[in-house]
Formats: C-alpha cells, structure tokens, sequence
C-alpha cells in the first residue's frame, strides 16, 4: 500500500464456509478492488465511508447474519446477479481424479489387497480340508496351457 494512502469504511457481502450463509463484514481499504470485488464469494454492497458506523448504519447486518434491507434500499445482490463462470467446479473434478489417482497407486493399499485374497485363498483351502472333498467343488488336477 502506498504510503499517504487514504483507508476508507466498505460494506462487503461475504460467504461463510462453515454455516454457507452469506454475512455483511466492515473493511478498510484503499479501493474497491482492494475491498474484495475481485475476491469470489464476495461482493462490495457499497462504500467508500468515512466510519464504520456510517458503513454499518448505510447496510446494517440481521441478527442471524442474513442481510436486512432498509427502507429505499434496494436488496443486495445475489449469485444470480453475478455472471456464472461454467468452469467453476474444475478443480473439485482434478481434486477427486487426484484422490483417486493417488489411492490406485499406492503400494500399502495393494499389499494389504494382497494379504486379504491370501486370507480368503488359505480360509478355502482350510474348509476344502476339513470338510472333505465331496461338499466343495474339485480343482482341476491339470491346469490347460495354451499354446
């Protein structure tokens, strides 16, 4: 920031990840730009002030964090007056391939993969003993190689 730059008071509309409703928070900043309207998820409701109270008094937030409108104030903008980006949800797609990506190639989960169809392999072959040849199924004495 520029030394000698003056701070003024925004009123910025802002997600909240954690309760996915929307808060009005008070901002110092030089510009708009700097307030947030390039963030995404926010949206500067209006400014520049010269106290917070002004900033507060100009968009005052509900109790339950939902913006209340005051009298010949329109409402505040929402996501249907913000151009939609159709390449929004691209990296959540590249973070689950990734996941997977990840999980296909690693070598713990083949080994324990591994250990289990042995389990499952000696468990057959422990029951084949014990119960006798003739209640399971036989094995093919020669196993055909093709040629």
């Amino acid at each position: 920031m520029a030394a000698g730059a003056k701070l003024s008071w925004w009123a910025v509309l802002q997600d909240t990840e954690r309760t996915g409703r929307k808060q009005i928070i008070y901002v110092q900043a030089t510009s708009r730009l700097q307030a947030g309207e390039n963030n995404p998820g926010t949206t500067v409701l209006g400014g520049p002030y010269k106290t917070e109270a002004a900033a507060a008094k100009a968009h005052p937030q509900g109790s339950s964090g939902s913006v209340k409108a005051t009298a010949g104030q329109k409402n505040p903008p929402t996501l249907s007056d913000k151009p939609v980006n159709p390449l929004a949800g691209i990296d959540e797609i590249g973070a689950v391939i990734d996941a997977a990506y990840k999980t296909l190639t690693d070598g713990k989960m083949w080994r324990s993969l591994g250990w289990l169809v042995l389990g499952l392999i000696l468990m057959v072959m422990g029951l084949r003993m014990w119960i006798g040849k003739t209640a399971l199924p036989s094995l093919p004495s020669v196993v055909p190689v093709p040629v």
